[in-house]
């Protein structure tokens, strides 16, 4: 019994490890297809909804975070003038 219970937990444990890596690697590919130009709708359509937005000096700013990952994107006349994650590296 004590073996079986060990063998699940081990198998669920590498499930939810292997399980969050991939998430970051989709993460990472939806914040790569961003690009400096694209509408603010367009990266909506990518990246979702953001969780905050701030209005600053360049414009309105849109946050997301990801898996350990913060994006920032600044939107000014509807159009992506600055990129930035924080956190983990984005290939």
């Amino acid at each position: 019994m004590k073996k079986t219970c060990l063998s699940v937990v081990l198998i669920l444990t590498m499930l939810v490890f292997f399980g969050s890596l991939l998430g970051c690697d989709q993460a990472s590919r939806e914040v790569g297809q961003v690009k400096l130009g694209m509408t603010r709708a367009e990266a909506v359509a990518i990246l979702g909804e953001p969780q905050k937005k701030e209005t600053v000096v360049q414009g309105e700013l849109l946050i997301w975070r990801f898996e350990g990952q913060k994006v920032l994107l600044v939107v000014n006349q509807d159009k992506v003038t600055g990129k930035q994650v924080t956190g983990r590296k984005v290939r």
